[in-house]
C-alpha cells in the first residue's frame, strides 16, 4: 500500500486496508493492480510450503542450527508462514536492496549465515553470506 501511495495511487480508503488486512491473515501477499493512478485489483497471492519444511527446520534445529525467515511480505503473512514452517525469527518487510544488509548485521553479531534465496533480488544477500544457496529463477544471476 504504501508504494502505490509513493507512486501516486490515490490513497487506499478503510474498506481497501480491511480487506488487505483480511487477506493477510490467510498468510497471503496482497499484489495491487493500478492504471493510470487508479486502484482496480488486489489480488492474494500466498507461497505453498514444501512438504517437508516443516520437519526440515525441525531438524535443523535439532541440530542447534538457528532459523530465520527473510521476506518482503507483511509482518502478518510473514508469521503464519513461518508458524506453519516451525521458524522463529522472523524479518519482514524487508526491502530487497536491505536484505544483504540484514544478512551483515548478523555476521556482526557472530553469527555464521547461511542464505537461501529463490529469486534475482536475493543474489546480494546470498552474495554476503558465509554459505549462499540460490534456487529456482535466482541461480543464474547468483553463478555470475
Amino acid at each position: 500500500a504504501r508504494l502505490l501511495e509513493s507512486v501516486g495511487v490515490a490513497r487506499l480508503d478503510a474498506r481497501i486496508l480491511d480487506i488487505v488486512a483480511a487477506v493477510e491473515a490467510e498468510g497471503c501477499t496482497c499484489v495491487f493492480v493500478a492504471v493510470e493512478n487508479v486502484l482496480i485489483a488486489a489480488i492474494g497471492l500466498r507461497d505453498q510450503l514444501k512438504s517437508d519444511a516443516e520437519r526440515t527446520v525441525a531438524a535443523l534445529h535439532r541440530l542447534g542450527i538457528k532459523t530465520y525467515m527473510m521476506t518482503g511480505d507483511s509482518f502478518t503473512t510473514a508469521e503464519i508462514i513461518a508458524d506453519e514452517a516451525g521458524v522463529y525469527e522472523i524479518f519482514a518487510e524487508v526491502a530487497p536492496a536491505e536484505k544483504s544488509a540484514r544478512v551483515r548485521e548478523l555476521q556482526e553479531q557472530g553469527e555464521v549465515v547461511a542464505m537461501i534465496g529463490d529469486g534475482v533480488n536475493d543474489c546480494p544477500a546470498i552474495s554476503q553470506a558465509d554459505l549462499g544457496v540460490a534456487i529456482g529463477s535466482g541461480t543464474e544471476v547468483a553463478l555470475e
